[in-house]
């Protein structure tokens, strides 16, 4: 399961992998004042009386009330007289509104309208690929971005989300040349400083890292997810004190945030605090109740606390109405004495692409962990080892296999 994060709420799942997200976050600025103004308007009043509006809706922050801003939109395309340019205007409005709200089919056919009004404003492909990634539709999404900065060789946004979709498919050098060029193009941009600052940490370069951390929260110091990767990029480096530093500091700034508290029971586990990992992973739980790895990395906080809780582990894989034979249902079968070691030991069986690459991360680092529990230092050793080999540095289960080696040299 991978630890980065990047600005926004919706990621992309894959075989638990959280990866950055590709949705640039909703806003909430004075929302619902300037809503009132849009709607108190009379509609069906003349042509003017339906401008105005509009012009207001255009000023709407998306965040909240997705239906009302969808029907206010379709009120003005619904507008007499209206410009082609006006109706590509508020097709893409409302677009942006649906994507927002994760109806991504329904923005992508608004995107299309409007661009088959005007096929060369840059902003809409851009939305568009958006709303692809969002779907998980990556490579689609990639020729939105290219179409984007074909338009606009100075599209530093689309650059920077170009870049999140070749980081998304494992593609890191792609990655940092596009948040390299969206940085040329606009210095000052939180998002493109953080993603790659992401990116540097996963090629070991955690100073550097550190300082386009930094960098985003000169700019932005309420950009919560930048302390977030900061706290991670400390704890690689085995500062602790400064990792859970920003780790609270970013759940001051977002209380509910379950990865966040998932990252800091993570960093705690990889420094021996086996006991104090196992709150965060059950706050984690209370926020993201359905996330598997926070319930199985409870499951092992406990474990190498002495408080070993098999039936909470029953519970929660209950709960979840998991199928054991459904990745990651394997490693709690594992653990549960349900499935036998060599099934998930097979998981990990070598192949060449990078989502092989990310479940043998997993699968050999579990079973490391189910051998280190069972008293097979000298197993659970041979498995940390075959878990760096696989060089999927974005990864707990890389970063966690890399502490017990330090722990088990004495370092």
């Amino acid at each position: 399961m991978s630890r980065v994060k990047t600005k926004g709420s919706t990621s992309l799942q894959s075989s638990g992998v959280k990866l950055p997200s590709l949705w640039g976050g909703t806003r909430r600025v004075a929302l619902a004042a300037i809503m009132t103004a849009a709607l108190i308007l009379p509609w069906g009043q003349g042509r003017a009386q339906d401008v105005v509006s509009c012009v207001l809706g255009q000023e709407l922050e998306l965040g909240e009330g997705v239906d009302v801003l969808v029907e206010h939109y379709s009120r003005c395309l619904e507008a007499p007289g209206l410009t082609r340019t006006e109706r590509a205007r508020y097709h893409h409005k409302r677009g942006q509104v649906y994507a927002a709200g994760g109806r991504f089919g329904l923005a992508i056919d608004d995107f299309d309208r409007a661009l088959r009004v005007d096929p060369g404003l840059a902003a809409i492909h851009i939305d568009r690929g958006t709303a692809l990634a969002g779907m998980g539709e990556l490579n689609r999404a990639l020729g939105s971005y290219d179409k984007a900065i074909r338009i606009d060789p100075s599209a530093a946004t689309a650059y920077n989300k170009r870049g999140e979709i070749y980081y998304a498919q494992g593609h890191l050098e792609q990655a940092l040349r596009d948040y390299e060029k969206a940085l040329a193009f606009n210095p000052d941009s939180v998002e493109a400083h953080n993603n790659r600052g992401i990116a540097l940490a996963d090629q070991g370069k955690l100073a550097r890292a550190i300082k386009d951390y930094e960098t985003a929260l000169s700019l932005d110091p309420n950009f919560a997810v930048a302390y977030y990767n900061r706290g991670n990029a400390y704890s690689e480096q085995g500062d602790l004190e400064r990792a859970v530093e920003d780790y609270d500091a970013a759940l001051r700034l977002n209380p509910g945030d379950a990865g966040v508290y998932h990252n800091r029971g993570v960093a705690l586990f990889e420094h021996g605090h086996h006991a104090d990992a196992i709150a965060d992973f059950r706050h984690a739980l209370t926020f993201a109740p359905d996330n598997i790895y926070s319930a199985i990395w409870l499951y092992l906080a406990q474990a190498r606390a002495g408080e070993e809780e098999r039936a909470e582990l029953r519970r929660n894989a209950e709960r979840l109405r998991l199928d054991m034979a459904d990745w990651p249902g394997p490693v709690i079968g594992m653990f549960l004495g349900d499935v036998d070691v060599q099934v998930v030991t097979d998981m990990g069986k070598p192949n060449a692409t990078h989502a092989d690459k990310e479940r043998r991360c997993e699968a050999w680092f579990y079973v490391g962990q189910h051998e280190l529990l069972a008293g097979r230092q000298d197993s659970a050793r041979t498995l940390f080892k075959a878990v760096l080999r696989t060089g999927i540095t974005n990864f707990f289960e890389f970063s966690a296999a890399r502490a017990e080696l330090r722990r088990m040299a004495g370092g």
